[in-house]
């Protein structure tokens, strides 16, 4: 989900077309850096830092009741190798 560039009413916009789009039963797979737009539609999880997946599962199982951003955050300073590549 491309927003990058877009001005907020545009992202508003495309977040209610993926809204709409998941609550339709269908699969959506976002790769996006906007946590709190993916939080509101993601039932399932992959974090990946460096390259590397360091997270993934079903979002309450992840996030274990914590906003996704926290749990981002979280997962990627628990990595000791990815902390030296920091």
């Amino acid at each position: 989900m491309p927003l990058t560039g877009l001005d907020p009413d545009a992202i508003d916009g495309v977040h209610e077309a993926a809204t709409q789009f998941v609550t339709s039963g269908r699969k959506l797979l976002m790769s996006t850096r906007v946590l709190r737009k993916a939080e509101a539609l993601a039932t399932h999880v992959v974090v990946l830092e460096a390259g590397r997946t360091v997270a993934n599962g079903a979002r309450a199982e992840v996030c274990q009741g914590r906003a996704l951003m926290d749990t981002f955050c979280e997962v990627v300073r628990e990595v000791p190798a990815l902390q030296a590549v920091a």
